[in-house]
Parts: C-alpha cells; structure tokens; sequence
C-alpha cells in the first residue's frame, strides 16, 4: 500500500450516550480534558441510529440521503460517503461493529476490514469487549487510515432501562473502560481520536426533538485541549476526517471541517 498520509482517525460512536452522563463517567471526564469538545452539538431528525450515521458518513440530513429509519439500506443514494471517498483515494478502512444493520454504511469490497460480532448471539458486552480484542490485534498489523468502532450497549440499556437510570450509567462506564483499553492500546501521536455519540434519548426512547443533543470529543494534533467547539453538527464529523486525512469532501456535502 502505498501510504501518501501517515495520519489515522479513529471514530468511535458512542451510541445513544447522553452529555449528561458525562458527569457520571470518571473516565470520559478525564478524557474530555485532553479534547477539544462540545456537550451541545446536534444530531439530525429523525434522531435514530442508522439515518443519524448516514448523516454522519455523507455529511447531510435524511432529507438528501433518504435514509429515515433503522431498515433503509444506507448505501443505495448517490451522495457519497466518507467511505466511498477513502476508497476511491486508497485510505485503508476498517469498522468494529455489534448491530448488524451498520454494514450497509459501506458497500461492499469498500473497507479494508469489516469485523461484525453479533451482541444479539453473545452479550453485547462479550461482543464488546470481543472486537476491542479484535481492534487492537487489527490495528497495530495494519495501517489503516480510519477506522469506526461503534458501541450499542449504551442504547441497548436506555431502552430497556431508561436513559440516565443507573443501569444506563453503568453501561457508559463499561464502555469508557472499553474505549481506554482500544485507545491506549492502538494511538500514537499520529492519532485523532473522535468521541461523539448519534443521539441522545429520554425515557426509554429516542426518534425526535428532545433527543438531538450529543457529546463531541476530538484528541489530537489540530485540536487544543479544553477548547469549547462552538455550533457542532453530526454533519461536521466527515469534513473533519477528512481535512486531517488530507482529503476533500463531496461536493454534496453540508457540513463543516471543525478546524
């Protein structure tokens, strides 16, 4: 492979993670301070978990991309995704991943690497704490120019818990503990690392309104610690990557570069 930028991204989709819970969680505290972040970034409507990733990966609303539920395929539209672009510019990628329906956030032969265990045969934190195992082997054997690790145990709990019950915590502090192992375990100095959850939630639900504000956290080099990032969208996650991959976006693409 022939390597034209020796920098890598990490996303890691926190799914269903309120700001609030951050106040809970000792360690996604502590590793706010090391990030430039925002607690009051937004998400899109219907804020559910595959239209919000669509947005996501192709920077627009489910208005332009057409995904509005969790049952659309999300590749079919013709606006590209991030993934479609690293393909295109030989940017390795991989994705870690427990909820089967996010296979269809690339088409196929598009990644590098695509490991899906599923949280519905095993636990989801078995699965869990199976593809961290599987991420950092992956990892430190192959350059990959961005991987995407998403965790469901989150959302899982909200829904069957409530958001910010005490079962709810107990699931973002499993996961924190799951994103330090992956973290310490794979970045070097030539890593971001981007936290940022899809959609926050209430009660035991999630789909509208009261469910678009979510955390934001990015470590690395073009990012000061402590620095509040002001009128964040999901939709500014991709123009990120891909400035510090040194990549231009999709002419289609609504959102913003956050630096």
């Amino acid at each position: 492979m022939n390597i034209v930028n020796d920098q890598k991204v990490i996303l890691i989709v926190t799914d269903g993670m309120d700001s609030k819970a951050i106040d809970f969680v000792d360690k996604a505290k502590d590793f706010m301070k090391n990030c430039a972040y925002s607690l009051d970034a937004k998400t899109v409507i219907p804020a559910i978990t595959m239209p919000c990733h669509v947005s996501l990966f192709k920077s627009v609303d489910p208005e332009k991309h057409e995904c509005f539920d969790n049952d659309d395929p999300a590749y079919y539209n013709k606006i590209k995704s991030m993934i479609d672009i690293f393909h295109r510019r030989d940017r390795r990628s991989a994705m870690f991943y427990s909820w089967g329906e996010l296979r269809d956030l690339a088409k196929p032969g598009t990644m590098a690497y695509d490991c899906f265990i599923s949280g519905y045969y095993k636990s989801i934190e078995k699965a869990t704490k199976e593809l961290t195992d599987k991420a950092i082997e992956y990892l430190n054997t192959n350059f990959t120019s961005f991987t995407f690790f998403h965790h469901d145990l989150i959302d899982s709990h909200g829904h069957c818990f409530g958001w910010m019950s005490d079962k709810y915590i107990e699931a973002c502090e499993f996961v924190w503990d799951e994103i330090y192992r992956l973290v310490e375990g794979v970045a070097d100095e030539n890593t971001t690392v981007i936290i940022v959850s899809d959609h926050s939630g209430h009660d035991r639900d999630h789909c509208d309104e009261r469910d678009v504000t979510i955390p934001i956290m990015i470590r690395g080099k073009n990012f000061k610690p402590g620095t509040v990032l002001e009128n964040v969208d999901i939709k500014d996650v991709a123009p990120t990557i891909l400035k510090i991959l040194d990549l231009a976006p999709d002419e289609a693409w609504d959102g913003k570069a956050l630096f």
